[in-house]
């Protein structure tokens, strides 16, 4: 439970846009990116995520995007410990 609240956490998290003034969340930040970018090329995601590079830069939403694959693969990491475990 404790994880997966953790998880949510930093899902959550916009601490990065949201000390440039436009908060978005971990969440969001991925969606958008790995949508619109990595695995797929869709259109209204690409906008979206273009319109956060107008607001914060493109170093910054890619800022983000790397700090909330590490805390949250650091959370999965977590639950296959505990899990191994049981």
């Amino acid at each position: 439970d404790r994880i997966a609240l953790w998880y949510k956490h930093a899902m959550k998290s916009t601490d990065t846009t949201e000390a440039l003034g436009n908060p978005t969340t971990n969440r969001e930040i991925l969606n958008l990116w790995f949508n619109s970018k990595f695995f797929h090329s869709d259109a209204k995601k690409r906008e979206k995520l273009e319109s956060i590079h107008q607001m914060v830069g493109k170093e910054a939403s890619l800022f983000q995007l790397y700090i909330a694959i590490v805390q949250c693969a650091s959370h999965i990491n977590s639950l296959y410990v505990v899990m191994h475990r049981v």
